[in-house]
This record gives C-alpha cells, sequence and structure tokens, in this order.
C-alpha cells in the first residue's frame, strides 16, 4: 500500500518530467478512416482515428463495426459518428 510520503517522494523524483509540444505548426488535427466490409468473414468494416495535438499522437483507435454497413459513404458516415 502506498503511503502519502512514498507519493510525495515520487511527485518530487518525476518534478520534470513532462510532455514537449514544439511550437508552430498545427495544434489539433484528427484524422478517420475506414474501409468497407474488409472482414471476409464477417463483412464488418474497419475504423481507424488519430488525434493530434501538437503534432503528437494523443489518441488512437482501430476496430471493427457493429454492425453490417451496405455502402462506402454509410461506413465513412458511421466512422465520423463514432469519433464524435
Amino acid at each position: 500500500m502506498l503511503t502519502t510520503r512514498k507519493v510525495l517522494q515520487y511527485i518530487k523524483g518525476t518534478n520534470n518530467f513532462g510532455i514537449f509540444f514544439p511550437k508552430g505548426g498545427k495544434k489539433t488535427a484528427f484524422y478517420i478512416d475506414a474501409d468497407w466490409a474488409k472482414d471476409l468473414d464477417k463483412q464488418k468494416s474497419t475504423i481507424g482515428l488519430i488525434f493530434k495535438f501538437h503534432n503528437c499522437p494523443v489518441l488512437w483507435s482501430n476496430q471493427l463495426q457493429l454492425t453490417i454497413a451496405l455502402s462506402t459513404a454509410e461506413v465513412e458516415y458511421r466512422a465520423l459518428t463514432n469519433a464524435t
């Protein structure tokens, strides 16, 4: 079990750690893509997304959709809906 003293020692020892965000460039970027029924067994589509903050990836995901889409446009719309 962690004691308060150990937690404070850890915080004191990691004071200079952090995330570097470079100056300039795009502040945020969000990329989404989907394919239509590439899973040949289940006929489901794959969604991929990445969120960048100051050109550093913060969030990323790759998953199969839960339902079967009937068109490429529907897949892209569902990917956008899932991402938001």
